[in-house]
């Protein structure tokens, strides 16, 4: 992407007063690039603000790309230094070609802050992607300032599996074309009507995911990470300032497993969002953005 040239300055002449000159807010700047960890190379993408408040780095979760955050990408970056970073084996990031963890997938984020200057930064994880936030801010503690979960959970032995719909969305079968993948599994992850109410958001979010949809055999490893992740009982020793996000309707991680989540981790926030399942980002845009600034705008 070409960075965003600087607005100039323009002479606004006053009929009573001598002539003044007004500077134009400038623009953020936008560019993308990879980060070497050991032999892998992860893509990312920034938009730096010409004032930041902060740094914000973003965690896609299963099988999605730095693309999903396309809309809050800009707008987290008109106040803060926003980077959307590839997980291994998604998007322009080098595929793994071996098993790997949650907390491996945490020391590639952590490289991608250290490697770009980004510490301390407020990280936003949305589900896998909370699971790697978590081990993130557990494992590099000097490097993350705060935690915003979006739809996620910590493994706990109380927490509720996933409804039948929900596991059916997360199976990819052999065989299947991966954007016949993504048309029946999107659905089955929203509240009931809302892809009948806007149709045309479908079309759209297919198309964008389809563009860098990965291959089936990194879906795979990706998806194992999860089953694997251990961050019960160690939550409860998190220090970072945290807001957790959830959709009364979410099939993937019911909403029960996002107020278990907030008694675990000390001083944590909830959200619910009523009429919304696991794409919060989607479904409640307007919301989950004005709840992530107000929070991000006291820390």
């Amino acid at each position: 992407m070409q960075s965003v040239k600087f607005a100039e300055e323009k002479l606004c002449l006053n009929p009573v007063r001598s002539p003044v000159v007004m500077k134009i807010s400038s623009m953020p700047q936008s560019h993308s690039g990879k980060v070497q960890v050991g032999t892998l190379k992860l893509a990312y993408e920034q938009v730096t603000p010409a004032e930041s408040q902060g740094n914000l780095l973003l965690l896609t979760g299963l099988g999605a790309t730095k693309a999903a955050w396309y809309g809050h990408l800009t707008t987290f970056g008109r106040q803060y230094r926003t980077v959307a970073m590839d997980h291994r084996d998604a998007g322009g990031s080098d595929n793994s070609l071996e098993s790997y963890t949650t907390q491996d997938q945490a020391h590639d984020a952590a490289a991608v802050i250290k490697a770009l200057n980004l510490a301390p930064s407020h990280v936003i994880g949305v589900s896998m992607g909370g699971y790697v936030a978590m081990e993130l801010a557990l494992g590099y503690p000097e490097l993350v300032s705060s935690l915003i979960l979006v739809c996620t959970s910590d493994g706990a032995p109380s927490n509720l599996p996933p409804t039948s719909q929900g596991l059916a969305a997360l199976e990819w079968f052999p065989g299947e074309d991966g954007v016949a993948f993504l048309r029946r599994s999107y659905p089955l992850i929203v509240a009931p009507g809302y892809f009948d109410k806007y149709p045309e958001r479908l079309q759209k979010l297919v198309e964008g995911m389809a563009k860098s949809m990965m291959p089936y055999e990194n879906y795979q490893r990706q998806k194992a990470t999860i089953m694997r992740r251990s961050l019960y009982p160690r939550v409860c020793q998190l220090a970072k300032p945290t807001l957790i996000l959830n959709g009364e309707d979410d099939p993937v991680c019911p909403v029960e497993n996002a107020r278990e989540l907030a008694q675990h981790i000390p001083s944590a926030k909830l959200i619910t969002y009523p009429d919304c399942g696991h794409l919060v980002t989607m479904e409640k845009s307007r919301e989950f953005t004005a709840d992530v600034l107000a929070f991000l705008k006291h820390r």
